[in-house]
């Protein structure tokens, strides 16, 4: 269950918007391994994203995204929270998220 707290970016570059909606516009992208704090857990689309607020640099980010099984980043305090071969940070997953705008 994903709550407040330190989080590991886990996907290769990960999207920062300004608002909680994905649609909202693009504040930044971090590469992961980068620790992030998320203030604020926000369960979007039925259940099916989750999306947390970070302080640095301020905006959201995709935690969860269950539709196209894609974990943005992964609490700090979770084993295995490094980026991994077939993890979210593929080729053809990164060029659907680019597509998509936003994990």
């Amino acid at each position: 269950m994903d709550a407040p707290g330190p989080y590991i970016v886990v996907h290769k570059t990960l999207v920062v918007t300004a608002g909680a909606a994905r649609a909202s516009g693009i504040v930044e992208r971090i590469a992961a391994g980068r620790r992030v704090n998320v203030v604020e857990v926000e369960v979007q689309d039925g259940g099916s994203k989750i999306r947390g607020r970070i302080e640095n640099p301020p905006g959201w980010i995709t935690l969860l995204d269950q539709d196209r099984c894609l974990r943005g980043a992964t609490p700090a305090s979770a084993s295995g929270a490094e980026p991994h071969e077939g993890s979210p940070s593929s080729p053809q997953l990164h060029a659907a998220e680019a597509s998509a705008g936003e994990p």
